[in-house]
C-alpha cells in the first residue's frame, strides 16, 4: 500500500503543539503522575486549617522523573523507551488513530500514556512519523480546540478520511487495535 508523503511540521509549530498539549493537560487534569513517576507529595493538615507539603522539593518530582525517562540521552532505558514509542507510532496505519495509552502499551510500556505524550512532544523537526494519529482515549484531539495545533491535527486526520462528529472520532470505526 502506498502511503502518501506527509507535509513536514516546522520546529515552531512543533514547539507550539507541545506547549499547548502541556497547558491543556494541566488545565484539564492537573499534574498527575503515571506509575513511572515519583509519588505526589503528601499534604499534611496543620493547625488552623493550613495545608503544608511534607517536603516542598518533592512538588516537581513527577515531571522531573518523566523528563528523565523521556530524555534524549543515548543511555539506558530512556532511549529504548523513546525508540519503542517511535516504532509503535510508525506502525499505526493510514486512516486509523490510536490513544496515548494504547501507543504506550504497543511499545511495551503499559500504563505510560503520559510518557508517550511527552515523547511525542519532543519529536525531531521535520519528522515523518504520523504524530497526528495519536488522540486521547475519549476519541478527541488533546490540544485546545481554538489552537493552531488542533486545527493542524484535525486537517491531517480529515485528509486521511477520518470523520469527526462534534470534534470526536468514533474509535469503533477509526481506532487501531494492534
Amino acid at each position: 500500500m502506498h502511503i502518501p508523503s506527509e507535509p513536514r511540521l516546522g520546529l515552531e509549530i512543533q514547539k507550539r503543539l507541545c506547549l499547548e498539549f502541556r497547558v491543556n493537560a494541566l488545565e484539564n487534569h492537573g499534574p498527575q503522575p503515571d506509575k513511572h513517576s515519583a509519588p505526589e507529595p503528601k499534604l499534611v493538615r496543620s493547625g488552623y486549617g493550613q495545608v503544608n507539603t511534607v517536603d516542598s522539593q518533592q512538588i516537581g518530582q513527577p515531571m522531573k522523573k518523566m523528563a528523565e525517562v523521556a530524555s534524549t540521552s543515548p543511555s539506558g532505558d530512556a532511549a529504548q523507551n523513546k525508540s519503542a514509542i517511535y516504532l509503535a507510532l510508525k506502525s499505526v496505519p493510514f486512516g486509523k488513530v490510536i490513544a496515548y495509552g494504547q501507543l504506550a502499551a504497543m511499545a511495551g510500556l503499559p500504563g505510560a500514556a503520559r510518557l508517550a505524550g511527552k515523547v511525542l512532544c519532543g519529536l525531531p523537526e521535520n519528522t515523518e512519523l504520523p504524530w497526528h494519529r495519536v488522540i486521547n482515549s475519549q476519541g478527541k484531539i488533546s490540544l485546545p480546540e481554538n489552537s493552531a495545533g488542533f486545527a493542524e491535527q484535525k486537517r491531517r486526520l480529515e485528509a486521511e478520511g477520518i470523520e469527526f462528529k462534534n470534534n470526536k472520532i468514533n474509535l469503533r470505526i477509526y481506532g487501531y487495535n494492534a
